[in-house]
């Protein structure tokens, strides 16, 4: 996937839609928000405090489950494929992984 398949749909300014492996799938403004992130930093690990900042504008708070959420909504969504755990460090999106 890269920017150009992250379309915002028409019917809903608050859900967006795009074509994924030849089905439509919709996104909250969040989930979208992350996956356009998480896209331009294509390779590069981002760290949970750098998601929390960078999606939602809050400094690292150590009590919440956020960024796991989100994580699992997007991977139940468009597929394991699109996100990858680095083990106590954070996410990437690396597709050649």
């Amino acid at each position: 996937m890269d920017a150009a398949d992250l379309e915002t749909g028409t019917e809903n300014p608050d859900l967006h839609a795009f074509e994924w492996e030849g089905q439509t799938i919709f996104l909250t403004q969040i989930e979208l928000k992350f996956a356009q992130i998480v896209q331009s930093k294509k390779g590069r690990v981002l760290t949970r405090p750098q998601i929390l900042q960078e999606v939602w504008g809050l400094q690292h708070d150590p009590g919440t489950n956020r960024v796991a959420v989100l994580v699992n909504r997007l991977r139940n969504k468009l597929g394991d494929e699109f996100i990858h755990s680095v083990h106590s460090v954070g996410y990437v999106h690396d597709p050649d992984r």
